[in-house]
């Protein structure tokens, strides 16, 4: 195989990575008014997407300790460089998958005529078939190395973790100059690094003939990342993505769903069961000194654009207890540990850590009764990335939600 473009690919989508994407756990079903978003978002991309897929093998390929070289264009990437070096890769084949503009621009509509349901169903769905599309053909490449005794890595792209998303411009460069077809792709590549359509994806698959040495490094065989069913390359089982849980609120006791405490009139926004299970699954309490308590929240999201790429936050208030009443004493919220995915948020490419610090600088709640969130009116905002100062408080508001839910059934 050396090249192909496809505009009609045959798109079909696992309803499990779907309802991955729109943050439930495993196993979960859809329901109600979730499932019946699910059916509309799927009929009407069904008739007016247009995704695409084109891939090439590289015309020459080069790699050296310090940077790789396709095509003349040389390339830096540490993370590349140690899976290239690892994998002995020999070869490399260029790949740009598109779910087209149309869902972009169908979710936008949708989102100022008020549905944010809607948009954010359509906005997943189009992360989902940009998934299904490099899942697809990364299996057509496996058939084509497996015919030629090789292997196939994973696939790699710009922005993901030690390759700099600005690389796109140069990837897109390259995939756009070796382009043999008459058709002409319809990506571009934004001076950020963003893409046009963002429900887009660039990347490089490594090549190998030394296939049976993949084992010996973690992460090397595409398998492990791949959810096709019945595929007769498979060499390793698809492990399912899934956020890591959290530790259970104090002392690792579960509540009752049939014993929930609501003694105040207050007005969740959240449903009883997602503050359980959030409560349950994302909070830390933890007991200080002098009747005070740090509450710590894991958030877990996604950019909204560079294919949503996941991102994880935690949230840290310390309250003092008054009886049944907590006052606010401080609140942060920062990146984890070992997150990286804060990079790949637009404002962070544009501001960079100022971004963070005025993230942290918000702290509209100190001093404060934390029975003050109710009286909050905070618009809702679906975006899951901390670029714009309305999605941050509509996070925050339902932490303290959450935290609220939790002190009155602990």
């Amino acid at each position: 195989m050396k090249e192909f473009f496809n505009d009609n690919p045959q798109v079909k989508i696992d309803s499990a990575e779907y309802v991955r994407l729109l943050g439930y756990p495993i196993g979960h079903e859809l329901q109600d008014r979730a499932k019946e978003l699910s059916h509309l978002t799927e009929r009407w991309y069904a008739k007016h997407g247009k995704p695409w897929v084109y891939v090439r093998k590289a015309n020459s390929f080069d790699l050296s300790e310090n940077e790789f070289i396709i095509d003349q264009i040389p390339f830096q990437s540490d993370a590349v460089l140690k899976r290239f070096h690892n994998g002995k890769a020999n070869d490399v084949f260029l790949l740009a998958v598109s779910a087209g503009p149309e869902c972009e621009a169908h979710a936008n509509v949708l989102w100022k005529e008020g549905k944010p349901d809607e948009y954010f169903f359509m906005e997943m769905y189009g992360s989902a078939v940009v998934e299904n599309l490099v899942m697809q053909t990364s299996a057509q490449l496996c058939a084509w190395a497996d015919d030629n005794n090789m292997a196939v890595l994973p696939h790699y792209s710009p922005g993901y973790n030690q390759w700099d998303i600005l690389d796109q411009l140069k990837l897109i460069s390259l995939i756009n100059n070796g382009n043999s077809t008459s058709n002409s792709l319809l990506v571009e590549s934004l001076d950020s690094g963003m893409l046009k359509p963002k429900k887009s994806l660039l990347a490089i698959f490594g090549v190998t003939n030394q296939g049976s040495q993949l084992t010996a490094y973690p992460g090397m065989i595409p398998c492990e990342k791949c959810a096709l069913r019945n595929c007769q390359y498979r060499r390793k089982p698809y492990r399912f993505r899934n956020a890591k849980r959290q530790e259970k609120v104090t002392n690792g006791h579960t509540m009752d769903e049939n014993n929930i405490n609501i003694s105040k009139q207050v007005n969740y926004s959240l449903g009883l069961k997602v503050l359980k299970k959030w409560s349950e699954e994302r909070l830390t309490l933890s007991p200080l000194e002098g009747n005070t308590i740090k509450a710590s929240f894991i958030y877990d999201g996604t950019t909204c654009s560079n294919f949503g790429f996941p991102l994880q936050f935690e949230y840290s208030i310390t309250l003092h207890e008054n009886g049944d009443n907590f006052t606010i004493l401080e609140q942060g919220c920062k990146p984890t540990t070992n997150d990286i995915g804060y990079q790949k948020m637009c404002q962070y490419i544009k501001q960079g850590d100022n971004l963070l610090e005025t993230v942290q600088k918000e702290k509209s709640m100190v001093g404060q009764a934390l029975d003050s969130v109710f009286d909050e009116n905070i618009s809702f905002s679906p975006s899951g990335c901390y670029c714009e100062k309305s999605g941050r408080d509509y996070k925050w508001h339902q932490v303290f939600q959450v935290v609220h839910f939790a002190l009155n059934n602990k």
